[in-house]
């Protein structure tokens, strides 16, 4: 019953405030009370809080990409080589500033080619904005092993070259 009430109570404070929050221009919210109408600056993740952010734009890398413009993918592909192809990825905190996937991907060999067992990677969605009117990730970073069996290492260097994962 305690539960019951909390979750009634949460309700209660949190609809009305839903209810009055409309995004205007430059970010800004028009909020009214009985006596005043005010607007007020709010950051975006306070305004797009209802709605689970999503990996950049779903036409980012298309039409061969995979994984974007999803919630928490479990897949994220360039569309072009292996080394592309980041696969079982788990992500902890997504939704927050940033969120930290881990996963496999093949690596390349010193001399050519990939190893026959994949490696572990590490994303990190960051920058997190909106893509057009989708609230989003908007930049993605990684950084791999240097060989199967291997823990990551290395710094964190950017997805594909870089910049904004909504285009």
């Amino acid at each position: 019953m305690k539960r019951r009430a909390t979750a009634v109570i949460l309700i209660g404070l949190v609809l009305p405030l839903l209810a009055i929050a409309q995004p205007a221009a430059g970010s800004l919210l028009a909020r009214s009370t009985a006596s005043t109408t005010s607007t007020v600056p709010v950051s975006l993740v306070e305004a797009i809080a209802p709605t689970a952010p999503r990996l950049g734009h779903r036409r980012h890398y298309a039409p061969y990409g995979k994984g974007w413009g999803r919630v928490s993918p479990r897949i994220v592909f360039n569309g072009g080589a292996p080394s592309g192809l980041a696969k079982e990825i788990t992500w902890r905190r997504w939704g927050a500033e940033r969120s930290v996937g881990t996963g496999k991907i093949a690596l390349y060999r010193p001399d050519g080619g990939y190893y026959s067992r994949p490696g572990r990677i590490k994303v990190r969605a960051q920058r997190l904005d909106a893509c057009g009117r989708t609230p989003a990730y908007t930049r993605l970073v990684f950084k791999a092993a240097k060989r199967p069996g291997e823990p990551v290492s290395g710094r964190w260097q950017p997805w594909a070259g870089g910049g904004s994962i909504c285009r």
